[in-house]
């Protein structure tokens, strides 16, 4: 899964930023990235602090939530583009 020691998961890990990619709030209704996971196995939901206790109950919900990192990832990016191909390399890994 690397590429000249890139992980594929690197782009993932933060969401886009809403200065540099305006439109990706537009067309993206659910956007999540590895620090949301994150936070979600943390308990924490929006600005407060983390109960300790995760957002996702069940391995199903957990997959399903992960499952809108490249869902969003094809959705926004070009067939081919360098975002589409690790996305893909993301979710099969």
């Amino acid at each position: 899964m690397y590429r000249d020691d890139f992980p594929a998961f690197q782009p993932f890990i933060d969401l886009p930023s809403k200065v540099d990619y305006e439109d990706y709030y537009r067309v993206i209704d659910h956007p999540v990235s590895l620090k949301t996971l994150k936070k979600g196995v943390k308990g924490v939901k929006g600005k407060y602090a983390a109960t300790g206790l995760s957002l996702y109950t069940t391995w199903q919900m957990f997959e399903a939530e992960a499952s809108f990192i490249w869902k969003n990832a094809f959705k926004y990016n070009e067939d081919g583009s360098d975002i589409f191909v690790l996305a893909l390399e993301f979710k099969v890994s």
